[in-house]
């Protein structure tokens, strides 16, 4: 499969326009069986309405406040730094290798006396090697928040993701057919957190009808498909009636509300209970190979891990891209759902040594979610290696 005249319409481009950008609900990957992964399965979660939600809840349960900070990683999205800034904490950035890895030699130099908590993260789904990180952390006598807003799934030295940090947070948007929910565990001793607030009706039923829309938009649901746009009609009429619905529209899928920390909604509960999730993993490793066959040795990229280990199950494809704008904005052009982390937090300093900065900018997230077929995997290669090869 080739793609040719790229940028206009081709025998490809209806692709472009149904490719998911997160998962959509799909009857053929739930069932009544199986466990979920670790994060979903533990006495001690707490399903919130977000994975910022998640992060909000353990900063909160520290009490943390003003003159205390906590360490994050230059390399971030919004949704890690504004809980610390909600509650008057400051952010205190710390470098990571090319891996992402924490520059532990780094921290090491640092006056760490006011930080009480790091945020260390498993990007894109590849996990970081945390026994190291443990140890550092209990010789410093701060907390460990292990953030899995990338990784549901999977063992990192010998152990489950998640179970390494004092909390440990996911963001289950990535993974599931939901327009939000994020989980937060209490791991090493921590009392299971009082449960948040309930959603309200409102809330409940925006909440499945945008499970329903989502699906039936990508024609995931069958000869139902047609009767969802009612669903759709009837969800918008409800969002103008709702005297405290925001006038900004929020991305399908985004973290970036601001708002209150809340109990997840039924339908996503509902959602953790009944997802393949073995499925789900194995697509999501097959689409990831796909890619990585397809762009491995394209000139002016590099894929930042051909092979994945056994336990792996990636959240997005990450690509390393020289011309990281100009192939951003072709494959934005194009329909390819791409993300990347270009916007660091405005404070965000430069380090010496730090790669941090330059993975935001240039590492594009491309999706491999098990809600893409084959062919759509196949045009997604195809598309991006035309965009990155014309630059």
């Amino acid at each position: 499969m080739c793609v040719s005249h790229f940028g206009t319409a081709n025998a490809l481009t209806p692709f472009a326009h149904n490719i998911p950008r997160l998962p959509a609900i799909d009857a053929g990957l739930l069932t009544w069986l199986g466990r979920p992964p670790y994060l979903l399965s533990h006495p001690r979660r707490t399903i919130v309405n977000s994975g910022r939600a998640a992060i909000a809840m353990a900063i909160r349960s520290l009490r943390i406040g003003a003159g205390e900070s906590v360490l994050v990683p230059t390399l971030h999205c919004p949704s890690m730094i504004s809980p610390i800034i909600e509650v008057g904490a400051l952010p205190k950035f710390y470098p990571v290798d090319s891996t992402g890895t924490p520059r532990l030699d780094w921290l090491e130099d640092q006056d760490l006396s006011s930080s009480r908590l790091i945020c260390v993260a498993h990007y894109f789904g590849i996990p970081q090697g945390m026994r190291r990180i443990r140890t550092f952390v209990d010789r410093c006598g701060i907390h460990l928040l292990e953030d899995c807003a990338h990784a549901l799934f999977g063992d990192v030295d010998g152990k489950p993701i998640g179970s390494w940090g004092d909390f440990a947070v996911g963001s289950l948007v990535k993974f599931l057919p939901s327009s939000d929910g994020g989980v937060l565990v209490t791991n090493r001793g921590f009392p299971q957190l009082d449960a948040p607030p309930a959603r309200t009706l409102f809330d409940e039923i925006r909440a499945f009808a945008d499970v329903l829309e989502i699906g039936a938009r990508h024609k995931k649901l069958g000869w139902m498909n047609p009767a969802i746009h009612f669903v759709a009609l009837l969800k918008r009429a409800l969002r103008r009636s709702a005297r405290n619905e925001s006038n900004v529209a929020i991305e399908e899928g985004s973290e970036m509300d601001l708002g209150p920390v809340l109990a997840g909604t039924r339908v996503t509960k509902w959602l953790i209970a009944h997802s393949n999730f073995q499925k789900m993993a194995q697509i999501r490793r097959e689409n990831y190979k796909i890619l990585a066959n397809r762009l491995q040795g394209v000139s002016g990229a590099r894929v930042m891990l051909a092979e994945l280990s056994e336990s792996v199950v990636p959240y997005v494809f990450p690509l390393w891209v020289d011309a990281a704008d100009q192939v951003h904005n072709a494959l934005k052009t194009t329909g390819v759902p791409v993300m990347r982390w270009n916007r660091p937090w405005a404070q965000t300093p430069r380090i010496a040594g730090d790669m941090g900065i330059d993975l935001g900018h240039h590492v594009l997230q491309l999706p491999c979610h098990q809600s893409l077929s084959s062919d759509q995997v196949e045009w997604l290669g195809d598309t991006i290696a035309a965009a990155v090869t014309l630059q």
